[in-house]
């Protein structure tokens, strides 16, 4: 990393940001946010879910940060979307935070959840610093306020969809050298079915998100400027799938089990929320012992945690022979429909 202030990376929710802030950082894991690390995060008691990128598009801010780069990179807004609804839908924290945002239940399918206000402009409102899940609409001025500013010399954009010339983008307009391999982190460990009609989809989400489709448009725009004028390099080679991620979603601070990967397959959650919980101390056990035995193997993890509530819960009426140990997350999901659903 050069000298200097170290660049301002801006983490639009399910853009990226945690494959290109661990490759930026050369950390394990993502950092606090401040700063330079612009994301979302829980205030005290868990009861919103706030964004702290606003001030850096108003007119003090661009005053306050004149000098520093600042890195965003953002994603067609209909695919971050379909992504945020099956990663935050089998949170049951999201969930209970969507019902504190917007006073109804999670949606049960991604056509009902690009009509709330509480899923339109996120982008948009992620950028003013609103809330997540904010319903309130935004104001002209305000995307137009963010338009203006991105205009600012300073920034250096990207696009998920692509992420290899986002990476040489970065590495020669910030100085950073990237390893020439790097890992893909969150890959989606669930991804809905998609509606038939997905062209109604499409339509409706126009409808209701033309300030995300004007931001997207706007940084696509000028990346494709920045790109042009890069001098010739080879871009990182990108490694990683789902599996990847089944240890970020199992363990650390709030532990899930690996049936809450799926919980949005359920027309009603609430059964399997129960069972969980009435069972919680065992299942949590039997998941610590799997990842010890699993030596980081989040395969093996599954395998053998499979094994283990098939021995200690009968009910669940498991099969040990139609585990599938080359792809356990579909045993996994199929146990979730068949007992849950």
């Amino acid at each position: 990393m050069p000298q200097g202030p170290p660049p301002i990376l801006v983490h639009v929710p399910k853009s990226g940001g945690t494959t290109l802030i661990m490759a930026v950082t050369g950390g394990k894991r993502p950092p606090p946010v401040g700063d330079a690390y612009r994301h979302v995060y829980w205030n005290v008691d868990r009861t919103r879910m706030h964004s702290n990128a606003g001030n850096l598009f108003t007119d003090d801010g661009v005053a306050r940060y004149r000098g520093r780069t600042r890195i965003l990179t953002v994603r067609r807004p209909l695919d971050r979307l379909e992504s945020e609804f099956g990663f935050l839908g089998n949170r049951e924290e999201f969930r209970d935070l969507w019902k504190t945002m917007s006073g109804t239940s999670y949606p049960q399918s991604f056509r009902d959840f690009i009509e709330q206000p509480g899923a339109t402009d996120a982008t948009t409102k992620f950028l003013l610093g609103r809330d997540l899940y904010d319903p309130t609409p935004v104001e002209d001025a305000d995307v137009e306020r963010i338009i203006r500013h991105l205009r600012d010399e300073e920034f250096v954009f990207g696009l998920t969809e692509e992420m290899p010339s986002t990476m040489r983008n970065i590495q020669s307009r910030c100085g950073i050298d990237f390893d020439r391999t790097l890992t893909r982190y969150r890959t989606s460990l669930y991804k809905p079915e998609r509606d038939p009609d997905w062209s109604a989809i499409e339509e409706a989400f126009a409808r209701h998100n033309r300030n995300d489709l004007r931001v997207h448009a706007e940084v696509s725009r000028r990346f494709a400027r920045q790109v042009d004028e890069l001098p010739p390099g080879d871009a990182p080679i990108f490694e990683g799938g789902r599996y990847d991620s089944v240890f970020l979603f199992t363990s650390g601070g709030n532990v899930r089990t690996p049936f809450e990967i799926f919980i949005n397959d359920l027309g009603d959650p609430a059964e399997c929320y129960a069972w969980i919980d009435q069972r919680r101390e065992r299942l949590m056990a039997i998941q610590q012992d799997a990842i010890r035995s699993s030596d980081r193997d989040p395969r093996r993890f599954l395998v053998t945690w499979l094994h283990a509530v098939a021995r200690n819960f009968p009910e669940l009426d498991l099969d040990v022979g139609s585990i599938d140990e080359s792809d356990p997350l579909s045993t996994v999901q199929r146990l979730c429909r068949s007992r849950f659903g």
